[in-house]
């Protein structure tokens, strides 16, 4: 209800963010965020701990995937919603035990994480999937809790790997028997560390209320919380900053970036979207919010320059921009446009990919690099092309269009794109070794 009626804060809020995720995240709510952050702090009031938790998280994610400008939002996000649940669990929920330190048994870790999946557009876990095989293979004890779905590759490691637990605790079916038992697991001092890629939810309320210090946030974009001892942050979204950030590759996996998908299941999707062989398809996957004019305006520049070249996107979340952005290439069958799918079967399908600018897709570009694909990278809004290069082929990065043009000749001739397509794949190969010598470090200095 936003008709003027009244209505208490937690209330209004609540359906407000169950609306919002409900409609598949449509851009239109971003004018009810203001209200929403003024009534935030007043709404936890009225809050137990699981509704506090649950306004808090859905309504970071509400304004974070609302914006495009990822280092702009994370002080926003700090100082309106954070610093507000940050007090609430204090002033509220305050252990009345010390300060809980590291677990006394080495090389036993712990991971709670939202989904324990690997594969596909929407793959949370390929960083828990890495750093755990890592330690499992040096011999280390891990458990991985997920919230919500696991899939096969981590019941593998479970039959591989004495040294390993997967348990899947769903939130839902009793809430406060599941919280008690995570609390207890985080509490219990039986990890030298616990991971997590929850910036808010329940791992964050216990985080805050036993003043944890063994408790790392694995961040995937944002990462201005002032409630874990350590944060691992992605060197390309830029340099570390204070004690407790600190700076990581990207995890490299090949086995996750680029399974082997049969030929014949390739073309079967070729033949189901109404592409050819002579089509020259190029495009991207991430969260559709990352598709702004910006990328538009270089999508079409290419389109108009190869007459037998189609887009292709894919990805979760509102598409009314992007139909109304390209209403003539949908009309023309120059634009194919997919919601949730498989990336990587996709994939392969792309001639080369385009990435989403002036906020970087992810993963999905070294899933192409390691399927051997071209990716056109913008060095648009970049502050420093440094950390770009960290996790990017600086060969592929254009500056304008004229750039964009040079390597789009450059993908006309056969033997240049051969050897860029063989570069991408090394590129891959060169970052799995550095990545594994860098988080074996990383994780022995936590």
């Amino acid at each position: 209800m936003r008709d003027g009626s009244v209505m208490f804060h937690k209330e209004f809020l609540m359906n407000g963010l169950q609306d919002y995720f409900k409609s598949g995240r449509p851009r239109e709510h971003k004018k009810f965020e203001a209200e929403y952050l003024d009534r935030f702090e007043a709404a936890l009031g009225e809050c137990g701990i699981s509704e506090g938790i649950y306004i808090a998280s859905h309504l970071f994610l509400f304004s974070y995937t609302l914006s495009n400008e990822y280092k702009i939002i994370q002080q926003k996000i700090y100082d309106r919603i954070c610093l507000p649940y940050q007090n609430w669990v204090h002033q509220n929920f305050q252990s009345n035990n010390t300060k809980i330190k590291k677990g006394d048994k080495k090389n036993a870790y712990l991971f709670i994480v939202r989904h324990a999946i690997t594969s596909g557009m929407y793959s949370p876990a390929q960083a828990t999937y890495f750093m755990t095989k890592l330690m499992l293979e040096a011999g280390k004890l891990v458990y991985v809790i997920s919230t919500g779905e696991v899939d096969e590759k981590f019941y593998r490691l479970k039959e591989k790997y004495p040294n390993f637990e997967i348990i899947q605790l769903k939130l839902y079916d009793d809430y406060s028997a599941a919280f008690n038992f995570m609390e207890g697991l985080c509490t219990g001092g039986l990890f030298e560390n616990i991971f997590t890629d929850c910036e808010f939810s329940e791992p964050s309320f216990i985080a805050i209320r036993h003043q944890l210090d063994n408790m790392v946030l694995m961040s995937a974009g944002f990462y201005r919380v002032p409630w874990y001892a350590k944060i691992l942050k992605p060197n390309v979204l830029g340099p570390a900053v204070g004690t407790a950030e600190i700076s990581t590759p990207m995890p490299i996996e090949p086995d996750l970036l680029a399974p082997v998908i049969d030929h014949d299941l390739v073309e079967l999707e070729r033949g189901r979207l109404g592409f050819t062989q002579d089509d020259m398809i190029f495009g991207c996957f991430a969260r559709l919010e990352k598709f702004t004019q910006a990328y538009v305006d270089i999508a079409k520049f290419i389109l108009d320059k190869f007459p037998q070249s189609k887009l292709l996107i894919a990805g979760t979340n509102e598409q009314d921009f992007l139909r109304s952005a390209f209403k003539a290439e949908l009309a023309t069958n120059r634009l194919t446009l997919l919601g949730f799918s498989n990336s990587h079967l996709l994939g392969n399908l792309l001639s080369f990919g385009l990435e989403t600018l002036p906020t970087l897709s992810g993963s999905t570009v070294l899933e192409l690099y390691a399927k051997s694909k071209i990716v056109l990278t913008s060095k648009k809004d970049v502050t420093d092309i440094d950390y770009i290069r960290k996790a990017r082929i600086n060969d592929f990065v254009y500056s304008d269009k004229k750039g964009l043009d040079v390597l789009l000749n450059d993908f006309m001739d056969i033997d240049k794109r051969k050897s860029n397509e063989e570069k991408s794949k090394k590129f891959i190969e060169d970052m799995g070794h550095v990545c594994r010598s860098e988080y074996l470090k990383i994780i022995d200095s936590l």
